[in-house]
């Protein structure tokens, strides 16, 4: 695997590049772990798992909540709801990425979304931002 220290000035050229070029392919690598919950091993890339945890606490810690929380709150189907609509949407989601499922299915998917509760979720947030 050869060595695994940082870059230093006296470096070869071709070091450093190949440092750099490590570094942006672990940060992407990391960049799309952190959106996906449980999942942090990528074959091949021992440290990728210690490296994409570490980012999550480095980032965690200057997160900022979503500005739309108050309305969520105030939403009595986002409350019971939301957690199986968002599944079942990125169920949707991988299976037209991943090709299981043709992209024509994702009208059929978004239906179900809005008759499971998804329409009744933006009116009751459309009805809270009207009263504000």
């Amino acid at each position: 695997m050869g060595s695994r220290r940082p870059v230093h000035p006296g470096d070869s050229d071709v070091r450093q590049r190949h440092h750099r070029h490590r570094r942006r392919r672990l940060g992407r690598l990391c960049r799309l772990q952190l959106g996906v919950e449980g999942t942090h091993f990528s074959p091949g890339l021992p440290d990728a798992t210690r490296e994409a945890y570490q980012a999550e606490q480095d980032t965690v810690p200057i997160g900022v909540d979503t500005p739309a929380a108050p309305y969520l709150a105030g939403s009595a189907t986002y409350s019971t709801k939301w957690a199986q609509l968002d599944s079942q949407i990125n169920d949707a989601i991988s299976g037209i990425v991943t090709g299981r499922q043709p992209l024509s299915s994702w009208d059929g998917a978004v239906k179900q979304f809005g008759a499971q509760g998804g329409d009744q979720i933006a009116k009751e947030l459309a009805a809270q931002h009207a009263s504000r």
